[in-house]
């Protein structure tokens, strides 16, 4: 069940009880009365008893009221639900779909998001990398402490060396081999917080079609 939808039921169920007691105390106050009408002037009754039979039938307009304008906010929030679904179901249909590896971090360091071309290239399943810290995925042990600091030093300064920018970096595939890839961080400011997204290709295969041209390079001189 929804948050919009306990909210629903959670209203209905007190203007059910509410609605209730009204009724109880209507019906008393009707009794009431009744008595008074035979046993009490009548401008005594004017005065004790209709005042309060009035602000009984008010309460009970008032609070139908309550309740209309509740189910209409509950409307209201089951299509905002709706909406922020499909558009996360259409975000996740673009990254998944994406030709790059696309990772996500938080200020932490640990994983948020994890498509498809990110498991093909390093090897993980996106169960097994989402809140794993990224630096026990992808990066080799040597760079650990220097993307770390690196996250420190943007927190606190807002200043980095690597995002914004392309750059070319060994990575750490899950089987512990080592190659090269290019990558991209982006850094957004989320509430009070920072996420880190990262673009990542592999340029193995570049890599070697370049080692080829130079070795041909150089025996043709």
């Amino acid at each position: 069940m929804t948050q919009s939808e306990e909210r629903t039921a959670s209203t209905a169920r007190r203007y059910e009880w509410m609605t209730f007691v009204m009724v109880l105390l209507t019906l008393a106050t009707l009794g009431v009365g009744t008595f008074m009408l035979a046993r009490v002037e009548r401008s005594i009754v004017a005065a004790v008893w209709l005042p309060l039979l009035l602000l009984l039938l008010w309460s009970t307009s008032r609070l139908r009221k309550e309740y209309r304008q509740a189910q209409q906010e509950s409307a209201w929030a089951r299509a905002a639900e709706a909406a922020l679904l499909q558009s996360q179901e259409r975000n996740r249909a673009i990254v998944d779909t994406a030709l790059d590896g696309v990772i996500t971090i938080d200020a932490a360091g640990t994983v948020t998001e994890w498509n498809a071309q990110a498991t093909a290239i390093f090897g993980w399943a996106r169960e097994e990398a989402m809140g794993r810290l990224l630096s026990e995925t992808i990066i080799p042990e040597r760079d650990r402490e220097a993307h770390a600091s690196g996250i420190r030093e943007y927190l606190k300064t807002g200043v980095g060396p690597v995002l914004n920018r392309r750059i070319e970096i060994a990575a750490r595939h899950r089987d512990g081999h080592e190659f090269p890839v290019e990558l991209a961080v982006s850094p957004a400011r989320i509430g009070e917080t920072y996420i880190f997204s990262a673009f990542v290709r592999d340029i193995t295969d570049r890599r070697q079609a370049e080692r080829r041209l130079a070795s041909q390079y150089a025996v043709t001189r």
